[in-house]
């Protein structure tokens, strides 16, 4: 007996999965990219950007805690409100974030 084909018709995403990868009918470029620097002890409110990403850790220790999040939900554009924190005690334990629009 052979296995049943299993299969996902996608229903609600906005893309089409094809091969593992999510494509879409519109092109998509970054139009802004703004970087942070952010030393401990701090935490900055981003601004609005579709993806904020921790770029650079000094030392990579896990003694560093740094943390970038979005702190509400998506607008019409896809860009969230993002929070960055760096609650390391060590002076020199910087972090480095960029976002994208």
């Amino acid at each position: 007996m052979s296995e049943p084909e299993v299969f996902h018709v996608p229903d609600w995403h906005v893309g089409q999965c094809q091969s593992g990868t999510w494509k879409s009918s519109s092109a998509s470029i970054w139009t802004n990219i703004k970087t942070f620097t952010l030393y401990p002890k701090n935490t900055q409110v981003l601004g609005r950007f579709k993806l904020c990403i921790n770029t650079y850790r000094i030392d990579g220790r896990e003694m560093a805690e740094t943390e970038v999040v979005p702190i509400d939900m998506p607008d019409s554009n896809g860009e969230m409100t993002w929070q960055a924190k760096n609650y390391t005690q060590y002076s020199s334990y910087f972090m480095k974030i960029t976002c994208l629009k």
